[in-house]
């Protein structure tokens, strides 16, 4: 059985970096000429409340 999605998004990959590191917040990313969405985007909002906030600075890669 197949789901099919909610929402499609489409962004530069500088804007989704941006926007996983948390400089860039969801009114920027909704207002930016950088994407567009098909779909509901009400489904989109709620998908992306569900990404967690970076805490800090941490190694990737421990001596």
């Amino acid at each position: 059985m197949a789901l099919s999605a909610d929402a499609t998004l489409n962004i530069s990959h500088e804007l989704f970096i941006e926007l996983v590191i948390g400089s860039v917040g969801l009114s920027d990313l909704l207002f930016s000429g950088e994407m567009s969405i098909e779909g509901s985007k009400l489904g989109l909002v709620n998908f992306l409340t569900l990404l967690d906030k970076p805490e800090g600075v941490f190694n990737i890669v421990t001596p």
